[in-house]
């Protein structure tokens, strides 16, 4: 089969529960940063919501969402969540011929959300991640988070890249950076963008530095653009040449933030695929970004082809 592009990586489900303000039955102290309920109530919801998420995942549906032809290298399992996951790809018209489907249960992240902010609870099913590379082309590979026994996977990506000539951008996930950066520094050499945001990138260089040296140690890696974001602060790029570029955060309600760093890729990502510049490229990633935190969840705020393009 041949894509546009083919991300690699996680889906799961995100369940988010919003509590309720009533009754004092939750508080949150902002000195300490803790959310605090008492053992043995019974808390109620304001409402819930039930979406298909995952780095890989919400990057596949927003490249979709502007036209290009995606799939997802992912697993799921054979329980009723796996079901949903399968049903929401399907409505998004995300390719699946290359997702895997084996045994056990899907993986899920519970969300308590809770006055605009949110306290995250994960399980990640463990799987053995044998994808199949001699059965699709496409012009672009997005890799990003994969549980653990990922290295294999990575190495074959990126002979995979290296054969084909293929482009390849890449955010690590959680588990990958605390493996240590060297664990997977034989990409750098490779990527067309890396996508970090700034506690990430301090982690990949080993120090904090101000923005522009991070941007400038990761360049040097493997003289790849850099994009990263930076909350509040807007998000910072800087490209193979070393010619550096900022994008300030565009204002706009703030309901959920999950998924605002895989809305940007999917943005930034669109826009290279069409030839655009880094700047204009930047500005579709900010404009995904602040769609989808006016959303509850990683993927409902993720904008259309005609809508990016109008934001230019």
């Amino acid at each position: 089969m041949i894509y546009d592009v083919v991300t690699i990586g996680n889906v799961l489900i995100d369940a988010f529960l919003h509590l309720s303000d009533h009754a004092n039955l939750v508080r949150a102290d902002s000195h300490t940063n803790e959310l605090r309920i008492g053992l043995g109530q019974k808390i109620p919801l304001d409402g819930y919501d039930l979406q298909m998420g995952g780095n890989a995942a919400n990057v596949a549906v927003g490249l979709r969402r502007t036209g290009y032809k995606s799939a997802l290298m992912a697993e799921v399992g054979e329980d009723e969540l796996s079901s949903k996951i399968l049903h929401d790809l399907e409505k998004e018209k995300v390719e699946m011929e290359l997702l895997h489907k084996g045994k056990g249960t899907t993986s899920l992240s519970v969300g308590l959300q809770y006055k605009n902010e949110r306290i995250l609870f994960t399980h990640h099913q463990q799987r053995e991640h044998n994808f199949d590379f001699s059965s699709f082309q496409t012009r672009l590979i997005y890799l990003t988070s994969l549980g653990h026994s990922w290295l294999p996977t990575y190495k074959k990506a990126a002979e995979y890249v290296q054969k084909h000539h293929t482009l390849l951008a890449f955010n690590p996930g959680s588990i990958q950076l605390l493996d240590g950066a060297e664990s997977f520094s034989f990409l750098f050499p490779l990527l067309t963008v890396l996508f970090v945001n700034k506690e990430e990138a301090e982690k990949i260089v080993g120090e904090k530095l101000p923005t522009q040296d991070l941007l400038t140690a990761l360049q040097k890696k493997g003289s790849m653009t850099v994009c990263l974001t930076d909350g509040e602060k807007g998000a910072y790029a800087i490209d193979s040449q070393g010619q550096a570029y900022y994008q300030e955060k565009i204002a706009c309600p703030v309901i959920e933030k999950t998924g605002a760093g895989d809305a940007f890729a999917s943005g930034f990502l669109a826009a290279m695929l069409s030839k655009h510049s880094i700047k204009d490229a930047m500005l579709f990633g900010a404009h995904n970004a602040a769609s989808v935190i006016g959303h509850m969840g990683a993927q409902k705020g993720l904008l259309e082809k005609e809508d990016l393009e109008r934001k230019l």
